[in-house]
């Protein structure tokens, strides 16, 4: 199964190998977070920065990477979410 990354990254489940092996790469894997604020701006400040995601719920942030996300995508995508956070608060 995946393991935990470097800057606390999520755990999916699967691994790249599980995933590319299962799934095609096409396919995503969700996840949500669910914040103590609007996510609406959230999404919009990540947007801004070039990564994808969407207001699911009123205070939820819905991540949908492809299954073969690379560890810097994550990365990348964790740094940016960081920034959106702290720039929303």
């Amino acid at each position: 199964m995946g393991g935990q990354g470097r800057h606390n990254a999520p755990d999916f489940g699967v691994s790249r190998e599980e995933c590319g092996g299962r799934m095609r790469t096409d396919e995503t894997i969700t996840t949500g977070m669910e914040l103590d604020r609007q996510a609406g701006p959230v999404v919009a400040n990540m947007l801004e920065r070039g990564v994808v995601a969407n207001a699911t719920h009123d205070t939820v942030v819905g991540l949908l990477p492809a299954c073969n996300v690379t560890r810097e995508e994550v990365d990348e995508g964790i740094e940016v979410l960081e920034k959106a956070l702290e720039e929303t608060a």
